[in-house]
């Protein structure tokens, strides 16, 4: 039995989910329970995709071929981290689950009886409890990026790997509307208000399913043991490549 809870965050570029994630993860953490956050394995699959075929653009990347390698990354992800971690009773807390692969597939032409047909054999049938959609203009999202980088003086300047605002409002659309089909897990929030309000809007939706989670399961999560954990941990650097993920939060 699965005594954990599994929360994606989904939302394009700067919509602001690794912020979410982590005031999420100090919120839980309060409520009693062990939490793991982890990035989705899609981006470093495709870049590790690219790099291995020199002088082929990105854009020539076909949609299919890209969903494919995204659920095989999903896949492995499932059954080496997010499954174990669940059945330890961790909140894992991931930036991306399938659905981001979904929205891009969809906005790319993939038709949806594929979409579903390959996300059932990637997850095992497995879903997040509740998904928030951070729905944010483009424009806004990527002077977010900009500001970001400007505040931080350091690592690759945002022009360099923003995509093109045709291709993220695409990305957008999709997001919503895996958002309308995925609903009531679904949860879609506007994510220019302040970063405080979304996460008490977050919170008040969370805590009450994470109650009910203790409630089911009076004793509580059970800790992992330190290998039990770095091997979660390693897998999940394992499988990011060389996007290193959030550091997991362990609860002693």
């Amino acid at each position: 039995m699965r005594d954990g809870i599994l929360i994606s965050f989904e939302g394009i570029k700067g919509s602001g989910k690794s912020t979410q994630i982590h005031r999420l993860a100090e919120h839980l953490h309060g409520l009693g329970f062990q939490v793991l956050t982890l990035h989705g394995p899609s981006a470093a699959r495709r870049q590790q995709y690219r790099e291995s075929q020199p002088g082929r653009s990105p854009a020539r990347l076909d949609p299919t071929a890209e969903l494919l390698l995204e659920a095989a990354a999903h896949a492995q992800q499932t059954q080496e981290v997010i499954l174990p971690a669940l059945n330890a009773g961790y909140a894992v807390l991931a930036e991306s689950f399938f659905d981001a692969a979904a929205a891009r597939a969809w906005a790319r032409g993939v038709d949806l009886l594929t979409i579903s047909s390959v996300q059932a054999v990637a997850t095992g049938g497995l879903s997040p409890n509740l998904t928030f959609v951070l729905d944010l203009d483009v424009q806004a999202a990527q002077a977010r990026q900009i500001n970001d980088w400007l505040a931080a003086s350091d690592g690759e300047p945002p022009s360099a790997s923003l995509d093109t605002t045709f291709e993220q409002d695409a990305l957008r659309t999709g997001f919503l509307e895996m958002a309308l089909r995925t609903r009531p897990r679904a949860r879609l929030t506007w994510g220019d208000s302040s970063a405080e309000k979304i996460h008490e809007q977050i919170a008040d939706t969370v805590t009450p399913v994470v109650v009910e989670r203790l409630k089911l399961n009076p004793s509580g999560p059970q800790p992992l043991g330190p290998d039990d954990f770095d091997g979660l941990l390693q897998a999940t650097l394992a499988l990011n490549g060389r996007f290193e993920p959030a550091r997991p939060v362990q609860t002693h």
